[in-house]
C-alpha cells in the first residue's frame, strides 16, 4: 500500500497556477484520492510525469534531487 503526506497534495486552486506555463501540461480532478493515485501512477508508469522547474524553485519547493515524482 501506497502512502502519501499530506503536504504532497495541493488543493485544486493550488495546481493550475503551478502548470500554467508547462508545455502539455494537464490536471484534473478525481472524486476520490484512490482514483487520483491510481491515474497518477499509471501516467508514471507510463513515463508521462516529469519534474519542471525554473530558476528559483529550489528554495521554494525543495532540492530537485528531493522531488516526489
Amino acid at each position: 500500500m501506497l502512502t502519501f503526506h499530506s503536504y504532497l497534495i495541493l488543493p485544486r486552486d493550488n495546481v493550475e497556477p503551478l502548470i500554467r506555463y508547462v508545455s502539455n501540461a494537464h490536471h484534473k480532478s478525481f472524486p476520490t484520492f484512490e482514483m487520483a493515485t491510481a491515474y497518477y501512477l499509471d501516467a508514471k508508469r507510463r513515463n508521462l510525469v516529469r519534474i519542471v522547474r525554473d530558476h528559483g524553485d529550489d528554495l521554494l519547493y525543495g532540492p530537485i534531487n528531493a522531488a516526489v515524482q
